[in-house]
């Protein structure tokens, strides 16, 4: 933990590139494992349970701790964004039922297929939380220090950073071709890279890695019951001119990202720096005076 702590305040953009570069050799090696037709959710198990140990290594078992404290203050924070897109989703999925009983062919939904997202589902938060939010964010705190601005700038730079992950795979493969697929690539960073914030303003304030992780798992399970139930490879978040979908994915990232505004104004307005405690200090007090806070409330 020690070494975690002085590496990341010397050594800040050093962290960045090392833990990118980790996660993104890890994503592709795991890419390597024919696992069948579960290889999506494996690969997601496989990543969560490295990225963890190497999160207990380097951050400490504080950091990795599980609390159900603060769970119930961060769903407040995103809880319009979810239901918008949980009705989204509801008529994605009667989209896909009604195409398949129209079409007499029973492709939607296969059983092989729902298990394999809801295995990817549940470990997708852990894989990408623990890295964006626990080791990059929290390592950008270590250097910047605990004052508004600096909580603010460590936010958007590991959003940034969050969104352009994303794409860089579609953008490296050659799969933007087109101004439709820049548009959506371009959109989709803003898009994700502002969650990321939202997560990160969330993380500082709760001190609660699995409470930013259940959130980031249980929009990407939306995500991927939507975009491809029926099958086992998900489809890449930028799409050209070509494709029928297109359009339809520039109007649901615009949404997405407006509806993600509120949230992140309300996270700026929380952010007291009479307040802020040093973030490599223990988290449960935060996360235990926020509970209490919401309880109150109501």
């Amino acid at each position: 933990m020690n070494i975690y702590k002085n590496f990341s305040k010397k050594y800040p953009v050093l962290l960045v590139i090392l833990t990118v570069l980790f996660v993104y050799g890890l994503l592709k090696l795991t890419g390597l494992v024919n696992v069948g037709p579960l290889s999506f959710g494996i690969r997601e198990f496989i990543m969560a349970v490295v990225v963890f140990i190497v999160t207990f290594i380097f951050m400490g078992k504080e950091k990795v701790s599980f609390s159900a404290k603060g769970f119930r203050y961060s769903f407040r924070f995103v809880r319009g964004y979810l239901i918008v897109m949980a009705v989204i989703v509801f008529f994605g999925v009667l989209s896909n039922v009604l195409d398949s009983v129209v079409n007499d062919e029973v492709t939607a939904y296969k059983p092989i297929g729902v298990i394999n997202i809801v295995i990817a589902g549940l470990f997708v938060g852990i894989v990408e939380e623990f890295t964006f939010r626990g080791l990059i964010f929290g390592g950008l705190l270590q250097k910047f220090g605990n004052s508004k601005k600096n909580i603010i700038l460590a936010a958007f730079m590991s959003g940034l950073l969050f969104g352009v992950m994303h794409i860089v795979d579609s953008a490296l493969a050659g799969e933007i071709t087109d101004i439709m697929g820049v548009g959506t690539a371009v959109l989709k960073t803003i898009q994700t890279g502002i969650f990321g914030v939202v997560l990160a303003f969330i993380y500082y304030k709760t001190r609660n890695l699995f409470a930013v992780a259940a959130l980031h798992s249980l929009d990407d399970f939306l995500v991927f019951v939507t975009a491809d139930a029926g099958n086992t490879k998900l489809t890449s978040f930028v799409a050209n001119s070509g494709d029928n979908l297109a359009s339809a994915r520039i109007y649901l990232y615009i949404i997405f990202t407006l509806l993600l505004v509120p949230s992140i104004v309300r996270c700026i307005r929380n952010l007291k720096p009479g307040e802020a405690i040093p973030f490599d200090e223990d988290f449960l007090p935060r996360a235990v005076e926020f509970e209490k806070k919401s309880k109150k409330r109501k």
